[in-house]
């Protein structure tokens, strides 16, 4: 169990994170508080991450959302800001309080082998956001939430997607 988290580069080598087992977010939202991330990664080049599961535990934040309540921001699974020659690989993200992976302001990044699942209740929990990024390719993937399965934000160029399994989310926009 780990709270929010943010690894940040320059790096000088590659660097490969294995994850081996299940990482789980705290059951209380509150604890990632407004930070809208729970993993973060910023300005890291050459970076792998392989295999393990990140359960986001997002069920309390959807049931805030929906009764209205005063909620944090939530938090957004794992993500990559002005990360460069960046793989994502035998990766699982279950129950994100909002997106599960979030590509932004990237260059050459593959996601490959990746599986996205959330009730089809669950608010906000668009699979994959690629937004302000170049070169993006995402491979044999499942992806199964409650919003789209891969949005696509302004700025992005060179985008490739191929077999792709979606459903119950509202597809690819």
């Amino acid at each position: 169990m780990i709270k929010s988290v943010t690894f940040r580069g320059p790096c000088k080598n590659k660097i490969t994170v294995q994850i081996d087992g299940t990482l789980v977010a705290p059951s209380d939202y509150n604890a990632l508080g407004n930070s809208g991330y729970w993993i973060l990664f910023i300005k890291v080049n050459r970076i792998s991450v392989i295999g393990g599961t990140l359960d986001g535990n997002g069920a309390g934040f959807w049931d805030c959302r929906k009764l209205g309540k005063n909620c944090p921001v939530g938090a957004r699974s794992i993500t990559f800001n002005w990360a460069n020659d960046v793989v994502i690989s035998g990766l699982t993200s279950l129950n994100s309080q909002l997106m599960h992976l979030v590509i932004n302001s990237c260059k050459n990044v593959m996601v490959k082998n990746v599986r996205i699942i959330a009730p089809d209740f669950s608010p906000n929990t668009d699979g994959i956001h690629v937004q302000s990024s170049i070169g993006v390719t995402i491979s044999g993937t499942s992806i199964q939430t409650g919003d789209d399965c891969i949005s696509i934000g302004p700025a992005t160029r060179n985008l490739w997607m191929d077999k792709i399994q979606c459903g119950p989310g509202h597809g690819v926009r």
